[in-house]
């Protein structure tokens, strides 16, 4: 039955257009998302494009505005998803908030600096705010989460892009398994990319490698703990594990056995999670899987590499 309705802000890539010709598919965008959910109905888009208009009209059958003030005007509470360029978001949670939503999911970075972060999540005080680290509601990398997190020794991640958009995943994918960052460094070859050294209050630690791999997209995890080897490969679509065993060869020694596949592919359920952890929290008030204090202790993290 349906509770909420729900407004998208940015009808381009993750706001809509993640989901063209994926008709039947599980959902990989915000307004595909909503539409999916069976407590949620996407009422509306937002976006000055009118290109981008056109097209969410086309593709969700509802209408898309040129400001979410007119938007919250006509349709009134909702739900409403900042899918837009980082410096618009602090002002449009400010509107969102003016125009009475009812919660508000962010996509990361939360904003341009920790400070405008913090105003940010401020504007939203008594209304739940989430940020879009889609992991966290992607029930692949919360399984391995659970396995690692106990064990887990180092992770080492390589991702393309910027730091603050491939690279914060990382950021946010360590904190998630090892706990607040307790101190980063910095080691740069010459002309090279700098590579991110970070360590946890528990304990683990973490490389961060930025590559440029041309027109290939990259997003890898390699895990190890105390007894496996966990490697989340295809942007975190795929897991694979090694179990340590006997090394045959060495007596005493163990080595990481074959690889195992995992049937399950991730990201896949990630964005309809996201609504999953909105919808819960607002019927029963179950905590945000990713709220705004994690987007604010990535944007910490970012701003002591920078320094």
């Amino acid at each position: 039955m349906t509770e909420l309705t729900a407004v998208v802000v940015g009808c381009g890539a993750v706001g809509s257009d993640y989901d063209a010709g994926r008709e039947g598919e599980p959902p990989l965008s915000h307004a595909g998302a909503y539409s999916a959910h069976d407590a949620t109905e996407l009422v509306a888009g937002v976006d000055r494009d009118p290109e981008a208009r056109r097209r969410f009209e086309q593709r969700w059958g509802v209408r898309a505005h040129e400001e979410l003030g007119a938007a919250l005007v006509k349709h009134g509470p909702a739900l409403v998803s900042v899918c837009t360029p980082v410096e618009t978001h602090l002002d449009l949670v400010r509107e969102a908030v003016g125009g009475g939503a009812t919660g508000i999911w962010v996509e990361k970075p939360l904003a341009s600096t920790r400070a405008q972060g913090a105003e940010l999540v401020e504007a939203a005080a008594g209304i739940p705010l989430q940020v879009n680290f889609l992991r966290r509601f992607d029930p692949l990398h919360r399984r391995v989460v659970e396995l690692a997190g106990p064990d887990l020794v180092h992770a080492d991640f390589r991702y393309s892009g910027t730091l603050s958009n491939f690279g914060s995943h990382a950021i946010d994918l360590f904190r998630w398994l090892a706990g607040e960052v307790s101190s980063v460094g910095t080691l740069r070859a010459p002309g090279g990319e700098p590579v991110l050294f970070l360590g946890s209050e528990r304990g683990p630690t973490a490389s961060l490698s930025r590559v440029q791999p041309g027109t290939t997209e990259i997003f890898e995890a390699y895990l190890f703990t105390k007894r496996r080897l966990m490697t989340l490969t295809g942007l975190g679509e795929q897991l694979t594990t090694q179990e340590a065993a006997p090394s045959g060869l060495f007596e005493g020694v163990t080595r990481l056995g074959p690889p195992v596949t995992d049937p399950e592919r991730g990201l896949i359920a990630a964005m309809t999670g996201g609504v999953e952890s909105l919808v819960s929290h607002l019927r029963s008030g179950t905590p945000l899987l990713c709220g705004g204090e994690e987007g604010l202790a990535t944007l910490q993290v970012i701003e002591e590499v920078e320094r």
